[in-house]
C-alpha cells in the first residue's frame, strides 16, 4: 500500500476517498470549502504516516518519512 491523503470536513462524517497525491487532496479540499454547508467549517487534509498489518507475530510496520 502506498501513501495517500484524505480530506475531512469537521462535523461532516468520516472521509472515505483516498487521494493518491497531495495536490488531488488540496483540489478536493478547495471544492468542499466552496459548498454552502462547509463555508464556516475547517477542512483538514490527512496524510498517512504508517500502516500496520499482521503477517505473523509481531505486527509489521511500514513508515514514511516527511
Amino acid at each position: 500500500m502506498d501513501r495517500f491523503w484524505m480530506v475531512l470536513v469537521e462535523g461532516q462524517g468520516v472521509p472515505r476517498y483516498r487521494h493518491l497525491t497531495f495536490e488531488e487532496a488540496k483540489e478536493e479540499a478547495a471544492r468542499l470549502l466552496h459548498l454552502p454547508d462547509n463555508r464556516h467549517r475547517p477542512v483538514y487534509i490527512l496524510k498517512t504516516v504508517a500502516c500496520g498489518y499482521l503477517e505473523q507475530t509481531p505486527v509489521t510496520w511500514k513508515t514514511w518519512t516527511a
